[in-house]
């Protein structure tokens, strides 16, 4: 098709002016010519179809930041770590809801499978800490544990430092799931070890403790594996 303007580009797309400027900002979407002295936009077939994408993504949940770094690289795997994420939410969603349910006595709640309950949350000792780790390292081939000093030790400082809020364990009624472990620096934080038990895996659990490693840190996180 031709080249058309904002008004019948809004039409087809769906889109209001607002949510165009908006995308406009935050360099999702850029009309194929314009001049801005003139007030003029412009936008292509490939324009519309790109709107397109940004509504199915805005509609599935997914952030502006998360949008702008998947349509730069757009990948299957990205989508399938999303579809898990939804799928961990709505257990966790379900059981508190079932939780709830126990706790004003009104019995179990009717539903059709078992849900879930995973905690994340900050290491509370020393001790723990070196608990985590070997479970953790246990999760990698070859496995590694606290005789790594290379990667365990700046996590012993870490925690002797108070920067506790970087050194997450993720719990299952009380059992190991999966951990996010790392450390302060600069110019930026390093994640040393990120692992999710096989019994916990295509969950959406590991996205989740990037998520809740990347929230207790700024700047953003430089990511470092075994």
């Amino acid at each position: 098709m031709d080249t058309i303007g904002p008004s019948e580009f809004g039409r087809i797309t769906g889109l209001s002016s607002k949510a165009v400027r908006l995308y406009e900002e935050r360099g999702l979407l850029s009309p194929s010519s314009r001049d801005l002295d003139l007030g003029y936009r412009r936008y292509t077939e490939a324009d519309v179809a790109r709107a397109g994408r940004i509504a199915l993504l805005r509609r599935a949940g997914i952030t502006l930041s998360e949008i702008g770094r998947f349509l730069a690289d757009p990948r299957l795997p990205t989508i399938e770590a999303w579809l898990a994420a939804i799928d961990s939410e709505r257990h966790e969603r379900r059981n508190a809801l079932a939780a709830l349910a126990n706790a004003l006595e009104f019995g179990e709640p009717t539903h059709e499978e078992d849900v879930m309950v995973v905690i994340i949350r900050s290491v509370e000792s020393l001790d723990e800490l070196n608990n985590v780790f070997e479970a953790a390292g246990a999760q990698f081939e070859p496995p590694i544990d606290r005789s790594d000093e290379q990667r365990f030790g700046d996590l012993r400082v870490a925690f002797e430092a108070g920067e506790r809020d970087l050194l997450l364990v993720a719990e299952s009624d009380g059992t190991f799931a999966g951990a996010a472990l790392g450390f302060k620096g600069q110019p930026s934080a390093t994640l040393r070890i990120l692992a999710v038990h096989s019994d916990y895996r295509r969950r959406g659990l590991g996205r989740s403790l990037l998520r809740a490693f990347e929230g207790a840190v700024e700047p953003p996180v430089v990511r470092a594996w075994p």
